[in-house]
């Protein structure tokens, strides 16, 4: 009957667009939770009116490899395919880590979501976030207001307040 959101995990723009699609047809309202890679659909979430959840998940930063003198070199280490290859990845990194703030910019408002996240690489993806252009009340807006508004949950959650909720950590 529509009362209720659906919620969808679209972890891909592939799955986004499939779960739009769907909203269109079905008209119901939409959650989406956990999405990783909504960077080219962002138009798409915003005239649709569906919610978001971006995943706190983001892949690993390469570690500066330390030289070894007497490691042998691979002929492939050097080669144009290889150096066009991380080239690839690490732009593709860098549309992760600015997805909050590309979102932020187009005025979509979303949270966060653990779902798919190591807890001991929540700051750390906290951090490369901000670095990537997310002001951090944006992100600490993302964790605990956004989502309480979200999920119509901001008279009881969100914020420190008489008569609302109060979990609380320190770190």
């Amino acid at each position: 009957d529509k009362r209720l959101p659906v919620l969808f995990r679209a972890d891909k723009a592939l799955d986004l667009q499939r779960v739009l699609s769907l909203q269109k047809d079905l008209g119901f309202s939409l959650i989406v939770v956990n999405l990783k890679e909504g960077w080219d659909v962002i138009p798409k979430i915003k005239t649709s009116g569906a919610k978001v959840f971006l995943s706190l998940g983001l892949p690993e930063e390469k570690k500066e490899e330390k030289k070894d003198e007497k490691s042998s070199i691979s002929p492939f280490t050097d080669s144009l395919e290889r150096k066009a290859l991380e080239k690839r990845r690490l732009d593709f990194v860098a549309l992760h880590d600015g997805q909050a703030a590309a979102f932020q910019k187009a005025g979509v408002p979303f949270g966060f979501s653990t779902l798919s996240s190591k807890t001991k690489d929540i700051h750390s993806n906290l951090r490369r976030m901000i670095r990537a252009g997310l002001t951090e009340d944006q992100a600490l807006a993302a964790l605990t207001t956004s989502p309480a508004s979200l999920l119509g949950l901001s008279d009881r959650l969100g914020s420190i307040d008489v008569g609302k909720v109060a979990n609380l950590v320190i770190s």
